[in-house]
């Protein structure tokens, strides 16, 4: 619901849980910080390096699983077999 300065928190790959802090927006002179935090547990699997964003931008993908352990093992091996 806010537009500005985007600092991302977390990365890709990183197990989060509902409620916790995954990125701030501030306006351009770093004031006046808005917390975003992730509405459901999960593994981030994407996340914005766009540093300004705007009302209603994605800044991240979180995918969420019954278990984030397995989510993050088969994210890890995706990784493997990509790169």
């Amino acid at each position: 619901p806010h537009s500005g300065s985007f600092r991302a928190l977390k990365n890709i790959g990183d197990v989060v849980r509902e409620g916790e802090v995954i990125a701030v927006i501030s306006d351009l002179f770093g004031l006046e910080p808005y917390e975003v935090v992730a509405y459901e547990a999960g593994v981030i699997i994407g996340m914005s390096i766009i540093p300004l964003v705007k009302r209603g931008d994605a800044m991240a993908h979180i995918a969420t699983a019954k278990s984030t352990k397995k989510a993050r093992y088969e994210l890890k091996y995706f990784d493997a077999e990509v790169f």
